[in-house]
């Protein structure tokens, strides 16, 4: 059996194989065709939806990423979660 996500983009695929193909009753199941990664359809990643005016809560929140990446808190969560740079570097 073939199961597809639509639109079948790297988030919605992570979805799908952890919370449904890789469960017993995802078995009989596969993905179909290739993820889609058109940036010019879907940006360039995955993102946070903010209001425009929270300037001040976007420079927040891309400091600590950036923190966490600096001092390997991402990469720790990262790799109890998942088998693969899901940061996409």
């Amino acid at each position: 059996m073939t199961f597809v996500t639509k639109p079948r983009t790297r988030s919605s695929e992570i979805q799908a194989e952890r919370g449904f193909l890789n469960t017993p009753r995802g078995k009989p199941f596969n993905f179909a065709g290739g993820t889609l990664e058109d940036p010019a359809i879907f940006g360039p990643g995955t993102a946070i939806g903010l209001r425009k005016e929270d300037t001040d809560l976007k420079e927040k929140l891309d400091g600590a990423i950036a923190a966490m990446i600096k001092d390997g808190t991402y990469k720790r969560i990262e790799q109890k979660y998942f088998d693969f740079d899901i940061y996409g570097e």
